[in-house]
């Protein structure tokens, strides 16, 4: 069975490549494909780059046609508007969470592009000061309260940095999963509840 899902790792790897690819290309047009899956042609030294972007699954460069809509959703007309013509400036990863953002255009003209790859996943614009200017899904953070709404800000500068691994931070993810641990606790559930590396490097890992 293929991934459903990126992992943490999934996404530094992509953005690293897709850096290569996209830093100084120009957006030459937005599509989309169904509601949630988005088509952003782009143009660099007059080679074609076409970015797949899936709320909540995947992002990544492609070579293959699809099949647009045949009328363009407000959504994708909304991208048009504001980053159409402007030229890929920055692709990050914020932090070590699954969100990636791509930067079109600089300075007071810039709008960022925020894919989030998290539970029930998102596609947000903001202008350059991250207030939100159209996004897929608005909802509320249950743990904080905060919105995520046309006219709120979205954190940019939220970052979750990884913590470097110590015996005393392993020590203290290993007291911390004990304390709440039952028979069928596995050790890797342990530490990938208490770490920042996602699962597939807490097992690789453990298995090495």
């Amino acid at each position: 069975m293929g991934k459903t899902r990126m992992t943490i790792l999934d996404v530094r790897a992509t953005v690293a490549n897709l850096r290569t690819q996209l830093l100084g290309a120009r957006c030459a047009n937005v599509y989309d494909l169904d509601a949630k899956t988005y088509l952003i042609k782009t143009s660099k030294s007059g080679e074609k780059v076409l970015l797949l972007l899936e709320s909540g699954i995947r992002f990544h460069s492609t070579n293959y046609s699809r099949d647009k809509a045949a009328t363009p959703s407000g959504f994708c007309l909304k991208l048009r508007k504001h980053i159409r013509t402007k030229r890929v400036e920055e692709v990050r990863q914020l932090g070590v969470d699954r969100v990636v953002v791509f930067t079109f255009g600089a300075g007071e003209d810039a709008n960022h592009l925020v894919l989030e790859l998290f539970a029930g996943g998102n596609i947000i614009l903001t202008d350059h000061e991250g207030t939100i200017l159209t996004l897929l899904r608005t909802h509320a953070d249950e743990a904080t309260g905060q919105r995520c709404a046309v006219k709120e800000r979205y954190g940019l500068d939220n970052l979750r940095e990884n913590r470097k691994i110590t015996p005393e931070l392993l020590s203290s993810a290993l007291e911390a999963g004990l304390r709440v641990a039952h028979d069928k606790t596995l050790l890797k559930d342990v530490l990938i509840k208490d770490l920042d590396y996602g699962p597939a490097l807490v097992e690789h890992a453990l298995l090495g």
